[in-house]
């Protein structure tokens, strides 16, 4: 999990802060009219939340103590109190757990590595059981270790979407049993380019690529995010430009345009009516916002540093990681009501 030490540089806004006691634990927070609901959860460094059918929040923690990238997998929901879901048999040397996400079959997803091998797996959370889905032995190592989020598209044939790194050299293709397709060029707001990024080559070598991620199911194909001004920049020259959403039909469908302007974003997370909603900055205040993807401007949720984001099976609300100073905070911010739309 060492993408939850870089930190972009924090700017809150005054009004939401809660001064926490030291040594406390994190909490989640339920911003409902003037009211907060507090949430129990473990004290810790937080990412990938599911927002699963039965009504818990799934999440990988990080001791802000520990050592290296092991996680652990907790559960919260409110009224509760937290618990860590615990797989089913032993692990397996150098188990690393990573990538958590919500498969197209209802149960869980994780990317499972170990010594020897890696596996995506599903997880049934109400029993702990889990199998093996896809054996990625034959993945080039220096890709699997970019593989920080993986996507199933509504068709049960296709394959997984992945984005490596959300930081300046991000890129996305589907995962394979021998590795990431390198998809062919596509254009994107007038410009060519191969929407892998560093999967293609060591991320530090990508300034003929432009910074692509944050997959979303959509349709017959995905959302995604990316900056077409980054082509031609060095990687430590991209943190001012602008992103935007656009709509792929398929993995090697046409791309379209639709919404854009943020800055610094963090994850994407799909509503049932079609919206997103996209932890960023915007017009230089950072927050969670509700983009319709029609031509309104998008809706500024709550005003804080977010990272990892997901959407309540019934559109009801989003919950969020917000980076706090040593450790993380989850809010659950409520979402304007809206009709589901199938999409």
């Amino acid at each position: 999990m060492n993408r939850l030490r870089v930190r972009w540089v924090v700017l809150f806004v005054a009004g939401l802060c809660l001064v926490l006691a030291a040594g406390a634990g994190v909490v989640i927070w339920q911003i409902a009219s003037s009211q907060a609901e507090q949430l129990d959860a473990p004290g810790g460094l937080y990412e990938d939340p599911v927002w699963a059918a039965d009504g818990f929040v799934y999440f990988l923690r990080q001791s802000q103590y520990s050592e290296g990238d092991t996680n652990e997998v907790w559960r919260t929901r409110a009224g509760g109190h937290a618990e860590r879901v615990t797989l089913a048999g032993a692990a397996c040397p150098g188990e690393r757990l990573t990538a958590l996400h919500a498969r197209n079959d209802g149960r869980l997803g994780l990317l499972r590595g170990c010594a020897d091998r890696a596996a995506l797996i599903a997880l049934d959370p109400a029993t702990g059981s889990s199998e093996a889905v896809m054996d990625l032995a034959g993945v080039p190592a220096d890709q699997l270790s970019l593989v920080h989020q993986v996507v199933w598209p509504a068709a049960a044939t296709s394959a997984p979407i992945v984005a490596s790194s959300r930081y300046q050299c991000a890129g996305l293709g589907e995962l394979t049993t021998s590795g990431v397709r390198i998809g062919a060029p596509v254009a994107v707001d007038g410009r060519s380019w191969a929407l892998a990024g560093s999967y293609t080559r060591p991320p530090r070598d990508c300034t003929d690529l432009g910074a692509a991620g944050f997959p979303v199911p959509y349709a017959d194909g995905f959302l995604f995010m990316a900056a077409p001004t980054t082509l031609g920049r060095p990687a430590g020259d991209r943190d001012g430009e602008a992103w935007n959403v656009y709509q792929r039909a398929g993995a090697d469908g046409a791309v379209v345009g639709r919404g854009g302007g943020y800055r610094r974003p963090w994850d994407m997370a799909r509503t049932p009516s079609c919206s997103v909603v996209i932890s960023a900055a915007r017009d230089g205040k950072d927050g969670l916002y509700l983009d319709r993807l029609g031509g309104q401007a998008p809706q500024r949720l709550a005003a804080a540093q977010f990272r990892d984001v997901a959407v309540a099976p019934d559109g009801s609300a989003a919950v969020a990681v917000e980076e706090r100073d040593n450790a993380d905070d989850l809010r659950i911010v409520q979402l304007p009501k809206a009709p589901a739309t199938g999409c």
